[in-house]
């Protein structure tokens, strides 16, 4: 890998500020098989490309897209971001607050949406079956 080679940028040009859910996690792949040599060289590219993928999974609402199968995905990711800043001292820790489904309570989200997914609509005219109806 050429280490002025614009990877992160390459990516994400002519991209939308919100990504897809499957360019985020096109996006965090990528991220993740870079070098730490990379990172510390390319810092800017690199936090802008965080940058973009923070502001899509929150303002975006990407993360209403992770599915619970993913969820490892996103822990790695968070665990990855936590060793870069170890090794680069690039500061990403605070990153981890948006991407982390732990920090986001995905399972809270998740049971809730459950929950009321079972609920009946409010809406929705709810016939009343009993047989204790007087007749007058």
């Amino acid at each position: 890998m050429n280490e002025n080679e614009n990877i992160l940028n390459n990516f994400l040009e002519n991209r939308p500020i919100y990504l897809a859910y499957e360019d985020e996690l096109k996006l965090i792949d990528i991220m993740m098989k870079l070098p730490m040599d990379w990172l510390i060289k390319n810092e800017d590219e690199f936090i802008e490309a965080l940058n973009t993928l923070d502001i899509s999974h929150t303002c975006g609402y990407g993360f209403l897209s992770v599915e619970e199968s993913d969820d490892v995905i996103f822990e790695n990711f968070c665990n990855w971001l936590r060793e870069v800043e170890e090794k680069t001292h690039i500061s990403v820790i605070g990153y981890i607050e948006d991407l982390s489904p732990e920090e986001l309570e995905l399972d809270i989200y998740r049971r809730r949406k459950k929950i009321n997914s079972n609920k009946p609509d409010e809406n929705e005219y709810q016939f009343d079956n009993s047989t204790d109806l007087e007749l007058m």
